[in-house]
């Protein structure tokens, strides 16, 4: 269920939630007996929450988003489930978490001609939790489309998570070109993996799409 409006000319606001989520409640037990017991923030049904600034007279393609929502990673997992193609998104999303995550912070978007960039600074967390040490996550991407239907991409995320500070550092790159009835799609990424509690080892992720 996603809400979205307008509180003034200038700011949005946008909620989504998914009710049907089952929550997966983490216990801890010492000698038999129950000491501690909590929801696990992931899978709470509040998945994207905050404002947009945006109309603004002088950059009129510019706009400021804060709030939890997914950081500028990848192609498919910025895109919500109704817009795939699949019954299923490809292993950068569904196994390594690389980009079909929501997180805390805020990114500023601003397209040029046949040229978007983003860039964010991010908690590097992930959804509904706070931030466990002092750094910051950063996250950037950088689309160019030279003509209708063909579209390129590059991203890149630097950061450090949990408190004992992970490593958290990715990039990858982004194709895709669209003719009806003809679809072209793939990406590729490398990095360290930064959604789980313990450290990740290095690791490479590709998969290329065609449709018709």
């Amino acid at each position: 269920i996603k809400l979205s409006g307008k509180a003034h000319p200038l700011a949005g606001w946008f909620v989504t939630i998914d009710p049907a989520k089952p929550v997966n409640i983490k216990t801890t037990a010492q000698g038999g007996n129950l000491t501690a017991a909590q929801a696990d923030p992931k899978s709470m049904i509040l998945k994207d929450v905050g404002i947009v600034l945006s109309g603004w007279e002088r950059l009129p393609d510019a706009s400021l988003q804060i709030g939890q929502f997914k950081p500028p990673f990848g192609m498919e997992g910025l895109a919500s489930s109704a817009e795939l193609e699949t019954i299923e998104r490809a292993a950068q999303s569904a196994v390594l978490g690389w980009s079909d995550y929501r997180d805390i912070g805020l990114m500023a978007k601003l397209r040029r001609g046949r040229w978007t960039g983003y860039f964010g600074v991010f908690n590097g967390e992930g959804p509904n939790t706070t931030d466990a040490n002092q750094d910051k996550d950063v996250a950037g991407k950088m689309v160019f489309e030279p003509v209708a239907g063909l579209h390129f991409g590059v991203y890149g995320y630097h950061g450090y998570g949990k408190a004992a500070r992970y490593l958290n550092e990715r990039w990858g790159c982004e194709a895709s070109w669209t003719r009806q009835p003809w679809s072209l799609k793939a990406e590729y990424a490398a990095g360290h993996g930064a959604t789980s509690e313990s450290a990740s080892p290095g690791r490479r992720t590709a998969y290329g799409q065609a449709g018709y």
